[in-house]
């Protein structure tokens, strides 16, 4: 048999999901895992190299980084100044400075503010 007083009656269920929303907080800081690596949770900046078909970024005479996207091989989507292109297991994302061009050949180009 459960008492209950007056005021100090907290449901269990409510304690339990206020414990579980704290415990991250209180236990330490959520770490996200990059090429074996373990990185703290957060803006981080990891150089990691991988290919996606159709998809080329290089550096031009500017100094800034280039995309070049041939959508005959990615299946590249364009919303505005941002360039999404799924993979089996994630999803590039790319943002560009503006609104990035599309030639009558499919080719996707513009200039990378953020991958």
């Amino acid at each position: 048999m459960t008492t209950v007083r007056k005021g100090i009656f907290v449901p269990f269920i409510f304690t339990l999901a206020l414990a579980l929303l704290v415990a991250p907080v209180v236990a330490g800081s959520t770490s996200v895992a990059i090429g074996g690596e373990i990185l703290p949770q957060g803006d981080q900046t990891v150089n990691v190299s991988f290919e996606v078909s159709g998809c080329n970024v290089t550096t031009g005479d500017d100094g800034k980084s280039h995309v070049r996207i041939d959508t005959s091989e990615a299946q590249a989507r364009v919303a505005g100044t941002t360039i999404t292109i799924p993979q089996e297991t994630y999803t590039l994302t790319i943002e560009t400075d503006e609104v990035p061009a599309k030639d009558e050949g499919g080719t996707i180009t513009g200039t990378v503010a953020k991958i």
